[in-house]
This record gives structure tokens, sequence and C-alpha cells, in this order.
């Protein structure tokens, strides 16, 4: 980040793939649940979890974009199973900035996708090691 932090012309492409991945969000997930906890009731959260939001963002950015849209009901559909699973939602709620955590709740959405048989290329921002 100290590297580039003076060098604008280096994030253009960043913010093209950020607008990008923005725009394929909004067309799967139009009501804007898509970085929202369940809350109580089984209806989305008041609030924008930024651990749903960093998951959602990155693992769209990895995948086949025309892909997802063609499946966005599919997705939809199989969001709320992915959020209800106990082990997703401890990466999304608690220790969050961990390192184990981040990348296994980028992992987990990025399989969900891979399940509906949307390709995915996920494992290039998870280290392997």
């Amino acid at each position: 980040m100290r590297e580039h932090r003076n060098d604008v012309s280096s994030i253009a492409p960043l913010i093209g793939a950020f607008r990008d991945t923005a725009e394929t969000v909004q067309e799967v997930f139009f009501g804007g649940d898509a970085f929202r906890r369940v809350n109580r009731t089984g209806g989305a959260g008041r609030t924008v979890n930024k651990a749903l939001f960093d998951t959602v963002m990155l693992s769209l950015y990895f995948a086949d974009r025309q892909a997802v849209v063609a499946k966005r009901e599919e997705i939809t559909a199989a969001f709320p199973d992915l959020l209800a699973d106990p082990d997703f939602d401890a990466m999304i709620g608690r220790a969050t900035a961990d390192r184990v955590r981040v990348f296994g709740r980028i992992m987990a959405f990025s399989a969900m996708l891979e399940r509906l048989g949307i390709p995915t290329r996920y494992l290039e921002a998870v280290p392997q090691e």
C-alpha cells in the first residue's frame, strides 16, 4: 500500500473492477440484502455487515459474472442456507479480521457458487500454504 499510495493510475483498473462487481451484485440481489445478516425474525438485518460485504464482493469478482447473472435465482435461493450455517455465521460475526475467517468465508461463498455450476477463480484470492 505504501508503495502505491501516490500512484493514482495503478488504482484505475481496481475502480473498474469494483464497479463491475457492484453492478453484478445489484443484478443478483436487487433488494439490497446481499450484505446483511439474517435477523431474529428471519429477514435481512438493518445494517450492512462488512465481513459479508467483502465476502460477496470478492467471491463475485473472481466468479464468471455471466454465469452469476444467469443463475441469480439459484444464488438468491442458496444464499439464506449459507447465512444459516453456524460456521459461516461465525466467520461473518466474530473476529472477522482473522486471516482464517476471512479466507474461510470467501471459500465458503465461492464453493456455494461452484455447487451451482458457476466457475470461479477464488483460489487466486486465497493463499495456498
